[in-house]
């Protein structure tokens, strides 16, 4: 895969990469991105997400740059529990006019 820790660092910090896994002690995963939705300024996004429990979640996120870093950064997480995708999508774009206070047109 990548070899050493060192170089999966160095290879991070060279790079900006978004990581979500979260896996079960069974091997299995706890929850997975299944779409993203970003903002017209691409200062935002929302990650919906599929829990194990089939119910779903969404991820607000606002782009940063801080100390020469550029990053994504949390800014509400999984609160609400939807029950299904098109749920979640409403709520995800509720949420991007929420927070960008842009424009979203679908």
């Amino acid at each position: 895969m990548f070899g050493t820790c060192a170089q999966l660092l160095n290879i991070l910090k060279n790079n900006s990469y978004n990581i979500h896994i979260n896996i079960c002690k069974d091997g299995e995963t706890m929850e997975q991105m299944i779409k993203e939705m970003m903002s017209p300024s691409n200062q935002y996004k929302v990650q919906i997400i599929k829990k194990r429990d089939r119910l779903y979640t969404t991820e607000v996120y606002m782009w940063q740059e801080d100390c020469g870093y550029e990053f994504w950064s949390p800014i509400k997480i999984g609160l609400s529990l939807i029950e299904t995708e098109e749920g979640a999508v409403i709520l995800a774009i509720e949420h991007l006019r929420e927070y960008s206070d842009e424009i979203i047109i679908l």
